[in-house]
């Protein structure tokens, strides 16, 4: 009885509502009234036009707004250009293996290792996830974010 679908009908709206279950509905739909209120009658399908902003450096910053999130925009920043660590040469994305994708799965399979109660054999990443290569240099913190 607790596995059993719930299924409701309101034939004023035309409606079928079902909260399905393994069971299924086995005694069929129980009959409700329509919900109060006004329903609409008819739909209608049409046109509506579109129009497109193109919004680029032509806009300028509103002065006010920049005043506001100045001192968030300095902390930021520093944030961001805080060293994580140094690629000895650059990563790319490559199909199938890329010397990124390789770097991104090896690390998360260390990861994993360290933190899993029993062996971890394999690590996967999707591919097309990792679209933005690391240059040979400092990596930093903004480089998560690109």
């Amino acid at each position: 009885m607790a596995n059993r679908s719930r299924c409701f009908r309101w034939p004023a709206l035309g409606l079928l509502m079902v909260a399905l279950s393994s069971a299924g509905c086995s005694d069929g739909p129980a009959e409700r009234p329509a919900p109060p209120g006004p329903m609409p009658a008819t739909f209608s399908i049409r046109e509506a036009p579109v129009v497109f902003t193109e919004v680029g450096d032509s806009l300028e910053p509103a002065a006010d707004i920049e005043a506001m999130i100045a001192p968030y925009r300095a902390q930021l920043e520093g944030q961001l250009d805080e060293v994580l660590g140094h690629a000895q040469g650059g990563f790319a994305e490559d199909d199938p293996e890329g010397t990124l994708d390789n770097l991104v799965a090896d690390a998360l399979l260390e990861v994993a290792r360290e933190l899993a109660a029993g062996p971890v054999h394999v690590s996967l990443i999707n591919e097309g996830g990792l679209r933005v290569p690391i240059a040979e240099g400092p990596i930093r913190m903004r480089h998560a974010y690109e």
